[in-house]
């Protein structure tokens, strides 16, 4: 019993360590405009839930949200939080759409800030046709010695 259990354990873990990759090019492409900090689509997201994050050095935590505006536009808020002051945090915003087999980036934008132990930013997107989409986002830290680490963070998808 106890053999069968261990393979049966062995089987799921594999199959959770499967990764998934979207597309990085797409005939699609929009471009991303960043909000002001406590603009009223920044404020959109001030109440929404914390994702669970696994454990890193300097990121506590990163969260990812996207919400659609009407009118074809699309906000997307990044909060991202240090647990001690670092060199940089960059972050990438991507929107991404689904195509039937996979997810597509169709937007990006960078945002960094310096000597801080936080970032958080709203960006918005217009022009996206309907569809299927979600927000990633990827957030390299850097230490003043030049130890880095990054993690990706995803939204819910939604459809309009």
């Amino acid at each position: 019993m106890k053999k069968y259990f261990c393979v049966l354990l062995s089987i799921m873990l594999l199959a959770l360590s499967i990764p998934v990759y979207a597309e990085e090019n797409s005939e699609e492409s929009y471009a991303m405009i960043f909000e002001m900090e406590g603009s009223e689509i920044d404020s959109l997201f001030e109440n929404e839930e914390m994702q669970v994050m696994p454990r890193t050095k300097y990121i506590s935590s990163v969260q990812t949200q996207a919400k659609y505006l009407g009118s074809n536009r699309v906000a997307i808020h990044v909060n991202a939080y240090c647990s001690s002051v670092v060199n940089s945090i960059t972050t990438i915003f991507y929107l991404q759409k689904y195509t039937g087999s996979g997810w597509v980036n169709v937007s990006s934008g960078t945002i960094s800030v310096s000597n801080s132990n936080k970032l958080s930013k709203t960006g918005t997107v217009s022009g996206v046709p309907s569809g299927t989409y979600r927000a990633k986002s990827v957030t390299r830290v850097v230490d003043n010695y030049g130890y880095a680490e990054a993690l990706n963070s995803y939204s819910g998808a939604f459809s309009f």
